[in-house]
């Protein structure tokens, strides 16, 4: 069986996007959850935090396989148009909610045991960030797009419950 779940990595990130303070709201990237919460529940002077599904990339660099995993959290808030000060705090701000996650997301990976919930971040490298500019978008919303990878073993061992699953 898989190591993570695409439930499990939403959910973490979900905890993280509501316990700080500068965001007001977690959503997937669907266009009829953000259509939703774009109308009717985000307020102008917070930030929200979308994800999108993870992508992944399975190699074998050595003698086991990884199942490379990555993240896409874009923060963002919206501003007037042409509040050209106001887009800039917004990136400001936005770009230090990343750094927020990505010093999390580090320290929720430290000194993790087998049977943590958190253990598929073990090893997690901060090599591994990236950001970009990520607005206007929608509704004249700015932030920054933050891409992780995320570190894991590839389940891809051709064992009794894939062959059941095969029905060999």
């Amino acid at each position: 069986m898989k190591t993570v779940s695409h439930n499990q990595i939403l959910s973490y990130f979900e905890s993280l996007a509501i316990a700080h303070t500068l965001i007001d709201g977690f959503y997937r990237y669907n266009w009829e959850e953000i259509k939703s919460a774009l109308k009717y529940k985000v307020k102008a002077d917070k930030f929200v935090c979308l994800m999108e599904s993870h992508a992944g990339r399975i190699d074998q660099p050595g003698t086991s396989p990884l199942n490379r995993r990555t993240v896409s959290l874009l923060f963002l808030k919206t501003c007037q148009p042409g509040d050209y000060d106001g887009q800039n705090n917004t990136l400001d701000t936005s770009e230090q909610i990343l750094l927020d996650f990505v010093a999390r997301i580090q320290e929720d990976s430290k000194n993790l045991r087998h049977d943590s919930p958190l253990r598929w971040l073990r090893g997690f490298d901060i090599n591994s960030c990236a950001y970009d500019n990520g607005g206007p978008l929608f509704i004249n919303m700015y932030g920054y797009n933050l891409i992780i990878e995320l570190p894991g073993t590839a389940d891809v061992c051709y064992d009794d419950d894939v062959k059941a699953r095969f029905g060999v």
